[in-house]
């Protein structure tokens, strides 16, 4: 498919405001895409870093809440080609190097600040991931994939290395027309889940309104974990976030999370506020409960948080949870926006469920 194909591509031209950044444009498009960002030209302020002296970086954005910094690298191709060069990925080996292990003075002086300030926010365990980014408009190849874990294999030793009293996990995303056609459905599609799903030995109740109906039950945690192992964030698709992983931290939900269904599964109920998924219909039998499309807008991180335990389940965790089926779009929004209150959400969270 060409990239006039894809349903993100129209949205995109036709952000004018992302004009004047040029070849940047998508990089900071995606961006925005990914994290909800709000005002994307404020960020581009400061995170932009593209020149004649880069280093190959064009951006250093770091998410304080999410912990989580992006370094990367933009390219824009006026024809259609098979897929992008791959040597863009590899640019990453030097910009992390510079970014990361020379002293400040010989970094070149676009790059002295975001260098200052990813060094700082390591070292004061501020950052849990760096991600090496690499955008693009062309289809995604094994090529760049090679070439981007050699990059997060330099990043993973440059980290050991130099920041050994801090624990940062490295990874890396080509971020080409697939994943981009992804993420933007995700905005703009509430469900993409479309699976139908079938819970067998279940009980519970249903309370109907005008414009939406409810069924509040009880599921066994394997049944998220499932869900979560086949589907990934797709699962959080009318969620205005997806799961924020777990740091191990007492004061870290998802850890506490993990914590509990490893530790104290018998009370893992009582513990757990459960979850509320968005789903497109759903019929109750005599001792089943059959569902059509789901997506968890509450409960992201219990879903996250079981589906990354390393092992089965105990019988015993048990969460409550509840479907709805609802068509109007001002009541979904409400749906989401008064559900999420488990982390703080800020005012670009739901923002990134704005086309514009």
């Amino acid at each position: 498919m060409k990239q006039e194909d894809y349903s993100f591509y129209q949205n995109f031209k036709s952000r004018q405001d992302l004009e004047q950044f040029d070849d940047n444009a998508l990089l900071l498009y995606s961006l925005q895409i990914k994290y909800g960002i709000e005002d994307i030209i404020e960020v581009a302020a400061t995170a932009l870093v593209d020149g004649s002296d880069d280093k190959k970086t064009d951006i250093v954005y770091i998410d304080t809440e999410r912990k989580e910094a992006v370094i990367g690298q933009g390219y824009f191709s006026v024809k259609d080609r098979k897929s992008a060069p791959s040597n863009k990925a590899s640019d990453l080996n030097t910009s992390v190097s510079w970014l990361l292990t020379r002293k400040i003075d010989e970094i070149p002086e676009r790059l002295q600040s975001a260098a200052t300030e990813l060094r700082k926010r390591i070292n004061d365990n501020e950052i849990d991931t760096i991600t090496l980014w690499y955008s693009h408009n062309l289809p995604q190849s094994q090529n760049v994939q090679d070439e981007l874990t050699s990059a997060e294999n330099t990043l993973k030793s440059i980290l050991t290395s130099n920041y050994k009293n801090t624990k940062v996990e490295a990874t890396s995303i080509e971020v080409g027309l697939e994943t981009l056609e992804n993420w933007y459905l995700g905005l703009t599609t509430p469900i993409l889940v479309t699976d139908d799903i079938v819970l067998k030995d279940i009980s519970g109740f249903e309370i109907e309104e005008d414009k939406w109906k409810a069924y509040s039950t009880i599921i066994p945690a394997s049944k998220l974990k499932e869900l979560y192992d086949e589907h990934g964030t797709d699962l959080f698709s009318a969620n205005v976030r997806d799961y924020l992983g777990s740091r191990k931290s007492d004061s870290n939900i998802n850890n506490g999370i993990k914590d509990s269904a490893e530790n104290n599964p018998e009370n893992f109920y009582v513990y757990n506020n459960g979850v509320t998924a968005l789903v497109n219909d759903f019929n109750e039998g005599e001792t089943e409960l059959k569902i059509k499309g789901i997506s968890i807008v509450n409960g992201a991180q219990t879903t996250g948080a079981l589906g990354s335990l390393d092992h089965g389940i105990d019988e015993n965790v048990k969460v409550p949870i509840r479907f709805i089926k609802c068509q109007d779009e001002e009541i979904i929004t409400s749906i989401v926006k008064f559900n999420n209150s488990q982390n703080k959400v800020n005012a670009p969270d739901f923002r990134s469920n704005d086309q514009i």
